[in-house]
């Protein structure tokens, strides 16, 4: 049974058999069994026509069976089960007057299923109404149906075209509708109908026809606003344009003018030909005050149509109403005190005063009057150092100020704490605003004097000096300036001199003065200090620390301090030192020697002693001698004399040997040089001379009392010693000593029969002739029987001026058994 397919059907996407299909009766089938074949319908998703197939009978197997094949075509249907929605693609739609091939509005066609084509065509079709645009004037749809068909899918869209009319109307943006009116069998979805704006192409601008009016008091005139036409160049107007304005007072007030209409704010130009105006036309009120021209001005601000816009260039008109007032009277200005004085230290603001002077009795100002006036630096006073003021500094007097009212400046006076001159500064009335009042500036100068109330002390920087002759250039003395505030410094010159009276070392041949004179300026701040110069004159004279005094004698308008005088000591650069011409002397008893001192130049070689000199010495008896041994001439002296002139130079002491009649050792003594009254005179390395005094009266004996001394066996006896001076001597003049030793004699054994003799025989200072000393001397009892036995004691060398006798005296020893 081969199918006959009908359009738009197909085997395999509309539907899916066998072809040819084949059907089988079996063997024994009765009339009126049927066989059937099995067909799958195919389930798509595409917009389509109901549509069918065919199938015919064609042939029979086994062919030889008598069969009649029944020629009769059979028709299968498929009815579509899909279904199409048909919007606009936009609520909204704008286009631009001229564009003749619009195209925007489109109708988006949208299938049930998923995935789906259309297989038959889809007619839709677009009416149209008007509203502000109206047809064939405003616009024309010159596509008005689309079709969906072959080649297009579910979501696909067909757009509509119109004809947006050209014009040369200035008219605001126009509207009409459309809407979907045929959708060929499909559904009609929710976006059926739209609005679509025609923008107007043509454009306007609106002006002020004047930029500047000028309307005398007492007159009128016209403000008025102008259209004209720019993009697109229309020359019609096709509704009422209405222009709003405002007013802004420059020094004119509301009750200097009127507006015709009252109160106007804006202006309406009418529908019509292109360019136009519309205006308001202004009064200016005829018043009778002192006052200047009065300006205020008129700005366009907006209009009611979006195609015409303000031409920014040229958007304000300024109205001016000149003074007609200035043969009533003039207004003058002046300061009220044009000379003022005031204290640096004063903590109020200084009042600077300017005076309205009306020429005319009864007027008053009839604006706010500006005044300004310029400061200008004086002497030493500078705006914001010595006081503090706006530059130009402005005063304004009110509307309605009338004749002798005043106002002021304020200027606040700055308390530093410098040293200044009195400073002053100046003022000038310089200009008037508004500038076209009649007035008169008064051209005299306010002059300020700041009285400085800063005091600086001056003093000298120490109360003694020590400078070195020699030095030309010496500046240790120095004046310092305090100032009576913290952190002061110096604004005006400060002069201070110094003064010089002679000490000990006189102007001229000690010292000069070279820089008597000190400034402290600008830059110094309190607490510096000046120096002056001095040259401390060069010498070759031996002389001393010298000094001379300083004071300060000027102090340029500043108080002296404490310390306003001092000592300046010039130490000598010159020295030299004594010593001793002689560092031993040697002076018989009875004779007398020189003891000398001498000085030399040491440091600066020094030829001249400018003083006389006196050297100390002292006597140190540290030898034998004692103060009756000797003498000074001068009588106890202790010093020598130095007589100023050439150096070097010397001079003595007499020194006298006493002559004695004592038996003594030789003597000595020193003289040692003890200082100088001059610190640059050192004593030398040879400060000191030996004195020694020779004995001339021989020494002394010392002997046995007796030739012989007995003493029985086993007693003590005392072998005494005699003095013996010599013939010339009365008596010892230092201590004599002496000692025996022994002998052994016959029989008479040291040990056995006596023992040594201990202790020495003493003869002290003053012993005279003939005086004696003994020393012990013991026995040895034995029991020997035997006789008289002796030994011998010797003198040994006594110590002193004594010599010992040369004869030994002898010991018995008597028996006893």
């Amino acid at each position: 049974m081969p199918l006959t397919l009908s359009p738009l059907s197909d085997n395999g996407v509309d539907f899916v058999v066998s072809d040819p299909a084949m059907v089988t009766f079996d063997e024994g089938a009765v009339d009126g069994v049927t066989e059937c074949i099995s067909i799958s319908i195919l389930n798509d998703n595409d917009f389509e026509n109901d549509h069918s197939f065919q199938a015919q009978i064609m042939a029979v197997s086994p062919a030889d069976k008598p069969t009649v094949l029944d020629s009769t075509l059979a028709t299968i249907l498929i009815q579509d089960n899909d279904d199409a929605t048909v919007s606009l693609n936009m609520a909204t739609y704008t286009g631009t007057e001229g564009d003749t091939t619009f195209d925007d509005v489109c109708a988006v066609a949208m299938l049930s299923g998923v995935v789906g084509s259309f297989e038959v065509d889809l007619v839709v079709t677009l009416g149209t109404s008007d509203d502000s645009a109206v047809s064939a004037s405003d616009f024309t749809l010159t596509t008005s149906m689309v079709t969906f068909g072959s080649g297009d899918i579910s979501g696909s869209s067909k757009c509509f075209v119109f004809d947006l009319t050209e014009d040369t109307i200035l008219e605001n943006d126009e509207e009409f509708n459309v809407e979907i009116t045929g959708a060929g069998g499909a559904s009609l979805g929710a976006q059926s109908t739209a609005v679509v704006t025609i923008e107007d192409n043509d454009a306007g601008e609106v002006m002020a026809v004047m930029a500047d009016l000028s309307i005398a008091e007492g007159g009128n005139d016209d403000f008025c606003i102008r259209l004209i036409g720019t993009t697109g160049s229309p020359n019609m107007l096709a509704s009422d344009l209405t222009v709003t304005f405002s007013i802004t007072n420059d020094n004119a007030a509301a009750a200097d003018y009127t507006l015709t209409p009252a109160a106007a704010t804006s202006v309406t130009i009418l529908a019509g030909a292109i360019p136009s105006s519309d205006c308001v036309t202004v009064d200016a009120v005829d018043d009778l005050f002192v006052e200047g021209a009065e300006r205020f001005t008129f700005t366009i601000t907006s209009d009611d149509q979006a195609d015409v816009t303000i031409d920014a260039t040229s958007s304000t008109t300024l109205v001016t109403i000149p003074a007609n007032d200035g043969g009533a009277g003039v207004a003058g200005f002046m300061f009220f005190d044009p000379t003022l004085t005031v204290s640096e230290s004063d903590t109020s603001p200084l009042m600077l005063c300017v005076q309205l002077d009306l020429t005319t009795a009864g007027a008053s100002l009839g604006c706010d009057t500006t005044i300004t006036v310029d400061i200008l630096d004086g002497t030493n006073a500078d705006n914001g150092v010595d006081f503090m003021v706006d530059d130009p500094a402005m005063v304004t007097f009110d509307e309605g100020a009338v004749n002798g009212a005043t106002e002021c400046i304020s200027i606040s006076i700055l308390n530093d704490n410098d040293f200044e001159n009195d400073h002053s500064f100046q003022a000038q009335i310089m200009a008037v605003s508004p500038a076209d009042k009649p007035t008169v500036l008064d051209s005299t100068l306010a002059t300020i004097l700041i009285q400085d109330n800063d005091d600086a002390t001056v003093s000298l920087n120490m109360a003694t000096y020590t400078g070195t002759e020699g030095d030309t250039t010496f500046d240790d003395v120095c004046a310092v300036a305090v100032l009576s505030g913290a952190g002061g410094s110096f604004e005006a010159e400060l002069v201070v001199t110094l003064g010089t009276s002679d000490g000990s070392a006189e102007s001229a041949s000690d010292f000069s003065l070279t820089t008597s004179m000190v400034t402290f300026g600008s830059g110094d701040i309190s607490g510096s200090s000046k120096c002056f110069v001095f040259d401390l004159t060069e010498d070759t004279i031996l002389e001393g620390d010298e000094e001379f005094d300083v004071e300060i004698t000027g102090a340029g308008g500043a108080s002296l301090g404490a310390q306003s005088t001092a000592v300046v000591t010039i130490q000598d650069n010159d020295a030299g030192e004594v010593q001793v011409t002689d560092t031993t002397l040697s002076i018989v008893e009875g004779n007398m020697a020189m003891f000398c001192v001498e000085l030399t130049a040491t440091d600066g070689s020094p030829d001249m002693l400018a003083n006389s000199l006196t050297v100390t010495f002292s006597t140190v008896e540290s030898g034998k001698a004692v103060g009756a041994d000797y003498s000074l001439m001068p009588l106890a002296a202790t010093t020598i004399t130095l007589s100023a002139g050439v150096i070097p130079t010397s001079n003595c002491v007499t020194v006298l040997a006493t002559d004695d009649a004592i038996v003594e050792a030789d003597e000595d003594f020193t003289i040692v040089i003890t200082m100088t009254d001059l610190t640059d005179v050192t004593v030398g390395t040879d400060d000191t001379t030996t004195v020694t005094i020779p004995s001339n009266d021989g020494p002394a004996m010392v002997r046995c009392s007796q030739a012989t001394f007995t003493v029985a066996e086993g007693n003590s006896i005392d072998v005494c010693l005699e003095l013996v001076l010599p013939p010339t001597a009365t008596s010892l003049g230092c201590d004599v000593s002496a000692s025996l030793s022994t002998s052994d004699g016959p029989r008479a054994v040291l040990g056995s029969d006596f023992t040594a003799p201990s202790g020495t025989a003493m003869f002290s200072v003053g012993s005279v002739s003939g005086a004696t000393d003994c020393i012990t001397v013991t026995t040895i009892d034995d029991d020997d029987y035997e006789s008289t036995h002796t030994f011998m004691t010797i003198i040994q060398t006594p110590t002193g001026p004594a010599m010992a006798d040369a004869s030994p005296c002898s010991v018995e020893i008597t028996e006893d058994d």
